[in-house]
């Protein structure tokens, strides 16, 4: 019942956006190893690959794998990411050159780009990207003959700016879904973790029955947390 404003642009390049990715992505099998399935179609030629992954689940070490194969066969990779420490991340982990969303298309506005046919494009934190600096790079992409590869979670933090797209496109079109969180050191974390995603009450449940909740007054609970922060970092 809420009313909800936009107007004819929004939806004219959300709309391009949509009909672009649904005609440019093919259909995911299901197989045994989501991982592996999602590396080699980051490697292959499908101009968009779409790829999902809860935390934990390997949503960057995937891409990073990916992205050493596609180097070793001299196919050029860049990594993007909204803010320049997850940039920094990506390049640590997949070994080439990376840079922010808005540095990569202010660079690439209007000159000639360094970025040959053929180069994937490879956008991490795809859900926290803008829809207007989405729509700016598949046209690069469009116009270069690149490929883009879309990594994120649709449940964790979206765009501060107009966004959306990355969470439509999990809803609409085909995906891998990296779904076995690996990061943890208890059997039971990894299935708690996904429940805690899903709001589900049960996982709550799991926390507090190993005593990993902390009851604290709303006031206090950044300082406690900051704490908890510096006692882990010292340890």
């Amino acid at each position: 019942t809420d009313r909800r404003f936009t107007n004819p642009g929004v939806f004219r390049q959300e709309e391009e956006l949509q009909a672009w990715a649904a005609s440019h992505t093919r259909p995911v099998g299901s197989t045994a190893d989501p991982q592996r399935a999602a590396a080699l179609a980051i490697a292959g030629h499908d101009q968009l690959v779409v790829v999902v992954g809860p935390a934990g689940t390997g949503k960057t070490h995937t891409p990073a794998v990916a992205a050493g194969a596609l180097q070793a066969r001299g196919r050029p990779v860049v990594g993007l990411a909204p803010s320049g420490k997850a940039a920094d991340v990506l390049a640590t982990e997949a070994h080439c050159p990376t840079d922010t969303v808005a540095g990569f298309l202010t660079r690439n506005r209007g000159r000639p780009t360094p970025w040959p046919a053929g180069t994937t494009v490879l956008l991490d934190e795809a859900g926290m990207a803008a829809t207007a600096d989405l729509a700016r790079l598949v046209d690069l992409v469009r116009v270069n003959r690149w490929r883009l590869v879309a990594v994120g979670d649709p449940e964790q933090l979206p765009s501060v700016a107009r966004g959306g797209v990355f969470a439509h496109w999990c809803d609409t079109l085909p995906h891998h879904t990296l779904d076995t969180p690996r990061r943890f050191t208890h059997d039971w974390e990894a299935a708690a973790s996904l429940g805690l995603r899903s709001g589900r009450p049960d996982a709550v449940a799991a926390y507090a029955a190993h005593r990993r909740l902390q009851v604290a007054h709303p006031a206090l609970v950044a300082t406690q947390v900051a704490r908890a922060h510096q006692n882990h970092e010292a340890a």
